[in-house]
């Protein structure tokens, strides 16, 4: 994100901020089902099959203040990128308590780190840490057994997630028979 943020703290700042967040409005334990967040934050969710992106927040305005923010969604079959797409948008409207807790000043920072706080907010959001490792470690870290634990979030978002953790792990993804990509945790060049 900021070349001078330590990776630890960024990931500490985000972690954080999700689960004040889902303190907040009282989800204790998964799956987290991003609608019904995105509901208890007071904001609504609207299908737009127009749109060319997956979402956009709008935060629509009456006079001065701002009455309620919506998330738009495009027509997306798959429920997992329905569910990541309306948490990234959360992630968008909750990115400036990233900020704050990094001391970092919100409206000046790019848009591409805006970008980058909200993507790994919606990770954190459907996949909390505390959660996640507890979850993890009672399934020996199955991947399999996460995705019946977490069904809101994709396959491969759960194998990002394993990532962040501290068990070694090489994860290599596969679409259609073919690697797509293929990462390790561990300080060592995966074979």
């Amino acid at each position: 994100m900021l070349p001078e943020i330590p990776a630890e703290q960024f990931a500490v700042a985000l972690d954080d901020c999700a689960t004040e967040v889902l303190v907040e409005v009282e989800m204790t334990r998964p799956p987290v089902d991003a609608f019904l967040l995105a509901e208890r934050l007071s904001m609504m969710v609207a299908r737009d099959s127009t749109m060319e992106s997956r979402g956009r927040l709008v935060r629509q305005r009456a006079g001065t203040t701002v009455e309620r923010s919506t998330i738009l969604l495009s027509d997306e079959p798959r429920p997992e990128r329905r569910h990541w797409t309306v948490a990234h948008e959360i992630g968008e409207s909750i990115a400036y308590r990233v900020f704050e807790a990094l001391g970092v000043d919100a409206s000046a920072a790019p848009i591409a780190a805006r970008e980058r706080v909200a993507n790994h907010l919606a990770s954190c959001l459907l996949l909390p840490h505390p959660w996640f490792i507890e979850e993890a470690r009672a399934v020996d870290w199955d991947l399999l057994e996460l995705k019946q634990c977490f069904p809101t979030a994709s396959h491969e978002l759960i194998a990002r997630r394993m990532l962040e953790m501290a068990p070694p792990v090489i994860i290599t993804l596969f679409d259609q028979g073919k690697p797509q990509w293929r990462r390790s945790n561990t300080l060592c060049r995966a074979p």
